[in-house]
């Protein structure tokens, strides 16, 4: 590293003539992993699901809430490339679709349990939920999305889900690809 001589600082200093420092009121500091800890301990005295944060905090999230154009995607185990691609893509038959528009998050988990059943009784892998994108709310956060990502991640017979293709709804909606029937599953 080449040091600065005297003589060089003191043209530099000819230069530039007078300054004033500038005086900062604020002082921002970057959040360290305690700071991020704390946080989500005053948003769970809040009576938030901690679950509904994320483990960090990404570009297109907010204090780790989804926005209304975030996509959301979640895998529970490891499985086959097809399957995922045809989730992905839309690339399925449903005949369970589900509309959650307007609903409040006690009546939307009544309707998804109700839809779950059905689904299971009639063997239907793929289910597609409407939960709209949230705009109309006074919230940057589409309260439905972000509730709909911590109740499925928790439902023992979802195996998968991931943001609609924009024609069956795109961010307002998501493909969920559940268990099959035989599959042995413990309920939450």
């Amino acid at each position: 590293m080449t040091k600065i001589t005297e003589e060089a600082k003191q043209l530099f200093r000819q230069s530039i003539g007078e300054i004033t420092p500038l005086r900062c009121t604020e002082r921002i500091e970057r959040q360290n992993h305690h700071q991020v800890l704390k946080k989500r301990l005053h948003l769970r005295r809040r009576g938030l699901p901690e679950t509904w944060f994320s483990e960090c905090d990404e570009p297109h999230t907010v204090n780790g809430l989804a926005r209304s154009e975030t996509s959301l995607i979640f895998q529970r185990c490891a499985l086959p490339s097809k399957q995922l691609s045809a989730l992905k893509n839309g690339h399925f038959s449903t005949r369970c679709v589900i509309d959650l528009h307007g609903l409040s998050e006690p009546q939307a988990e009544e309707k998804m349990k109700h839809t779950l059943q059905r689904c299971h009784q009639r063997s239907d892998r793929y289910l597609l939920v409407v939960h709209g994108k949230g705009l109309s709310g006074s919230s940057e956060h589409p309260i439905l999305k972000n509730w709909l990502n911590w109740w499925l991640r928790n439902q023992k017979r979802v195996l998968a889900f991931h943001t609609a293709q924009r024609a069956d709804g795109g961010s307002g909606a998501l493909y969920v690809l559940l268990a099959p029937v035989n599959h042995h599953i413990t309920q939450p």
